[in-house]
């Protein structure tokens, strides 16, 4: 599943770390037996912790691109001036997708009340 996508969906960043591996230790008796198996299972948290590390740097890589598409392509130029008005948008908005949303509903919630 696209993490970005899951992400905006729920309005929460996908929490990577819940599945991040974890290195697993042999349970095998003998010496020869469990450097064996040990190198196995290390080969395997190895490619699995490259996967992981590879979706977390596509995930944040994405999240700006998100915005942009978000900002360039479903913002009408008013609601563009009214969020780039609002106090926070460069430190809190800029490139995070999910708290320009959040913006957009509050300047289209504000707009509808005046």
């Amino acid at each position: 599943m696209n993490d970005v996508a899951k992400s905006i969906r729920t309005g929460q960043p996908v929490d990577l770390n819940a599945e991040k591996p974890i290195r697993v230790p042999t349970a095998a008796d003998k010496k020869p037996e469990q450097d064996l198996i040990q190198s196995g299972l290390d080969v395997e948290f190895s490619t699995r912790m490259s996967a992981h590390v590879k979706r977390e740097q596509h995930l944040h890589s994405n999240l700006p691109k998100a915005f942009a598409c978000v900002m360039n392509d479903c913002c009408t130029d008013g609601l563009k001036t009214r969020l780039i008005a609002l106090p926070d948008c460069e430190s809190a908005v800029r490139d995070d997708p999910l708290a320009l949303l959040a913006a957009i509903d509050t300047c289209v919630h504000e707009n509808a009340r005046t």
